[in-house]
């Protein structure tokens, strides 16, 4: 997952833009 945080400068979730903070918490219920 880190990997693809640094291959992502913004990472979305379901569409939905989100933080870096919330990154690792929106993958966490993937």
């Amino acid at each position: 997952m880190q990997q693809a945080l640094s291959e992502a400068p913004q990472p979305s979730y379901r569409g939905f833009p989100v933080t870096r903070a919330d990154h690792a918490g929106a993958f966490r219920t993937v």
